[in-house]
């Protein structure tokens, strides 16, 4: 799981030492709508799924994902929410927010430097606007696990279909 500081407060915290940290994530203009200027990697759990500008490309909305839309994490043998909150512009997958990781492995000293190494986490999007949490996530949430407690319903839900 490589760590994303990107978005608002992207040198904050663990992330003062992320080399390639950005000031905005993909979808900025999108959650300014719910009253935050950005997504803060410190506080909400986010994936970076899809990537721009290199080849092969892959845009998850061109299969149905929506911004925002809930994403399940399975790690460290736990199931935890996010969101898809960025896109990469090269080939690399398993990117997340640097508060998903430390939800996943908390004592791995998770930095904006420091990921977790192994390839043993799994990834799951949703696909329709019925997985975007929209105004019903606590967006301007001041901790990660108060903005995953607010997507979990959702996230169970969505994980639930899965069965049939």
């Amino acid at each position: 799981m490589d760590i994303d500081c990107d978005g608002a407060n992207n040198s904050a915290g663990g992330c003062a030492n992320d080399p390639s940290g950005q000031g905005q994530t993909a979808f900025m203009d999108t959650v300014s709508q719910y009253g935050i200027s950005d997504l803060d990697a410190n506080i909400h759990p986010y994936v970076v799924f899809g990537n721009s500008g290199s080849s092969p490309s892959f845009d998850p909305q061109q299969y149905g994902m929506e911004p925002l839309s809930v994403m399940a994490v399975v790690c460290n043998n736990q199931l935890f929410y996010g969101v898809w909150g960025d896109t990469n512009g090269g080939i690399a997958t398993g990117e997340a927010s640097i508060s998903l990781a430390k939800l996943c492995f908390p004592n791995d000293g998770i930095t904006g430097d420091n990921g977790h190494g192994e390839h043993n986490v799994l990834y799951i999007g949703f696909v329709g606007q019925d997985a975007v949490p929209g105004a019903n996530a606590a967006w301007q949430a001041g901790d990660t696990n108060t903005f995953e407690g607010s997507i979990k319903e959702l996230g169970d839900r969505l994980v639930a279909r899965l069965s049939g």
